[in-house]
């Protein structure tokens, strides 16, 4: 199993509603995408994030289904423009070491393979990605 965890703060002015969304279409992803097995958004605490999100997938090809999914898309839409400082890692069962290599890999064919996503993801000003 893959944890996928992203944790984040939105910019100042990001109203309410905006916010809704996003934690909507981030919670709407264990619904729509089939290999997302569970996922759970919400408020992190005792550190400098404030949302958060927890994806669980089964293994490298759902994780690519998974960010892949038009679903994903469509958060990558809603909620790269809204972020301040953002964090990316992934929690993996599996021992081989060669598994963050792999998911480094998924990130970068996913960006070569749907160019117009290098106009929407765009790493905030405090971005960080890291396979644990």
């Amino acid at each position: 199993m893959i944890h996928h965890i992203i944790r984040f703060t939105v910019k100042p002015g990001v109203s309410n509603e905006q916010l809704d969304e996003l934690l909507s279409s981030l919670g709407r992803q264990a619904t729509e995408v089939p290999t997302v097995a569970s996922v759970h958004v919400g408020r992190v605490h005792g550190e400098r994030h404030t949302w958060g999100a927890n994806f669980v997938l089964r293994d490298l090809d759902a994780y690519w289904e998974f960010i892949t999914h038009p679903a994903h898309l469509e958060t990558d839409k809603i909620g790269w423009p809204l972020l301040d400082d953002f964090t990316m890692f992934d929690i993996v069962e599996d021992t081989d070491p060669t598994i963050g290599e792999a998911i480094s890999a998924l990130h970068e064919r996913r960006l070569r393979e749907i160019p117009e996503l290098s106009d929407v993801v765009a790493p905030p000003r405090n971005a960080r990605q890291k396979q644990a």
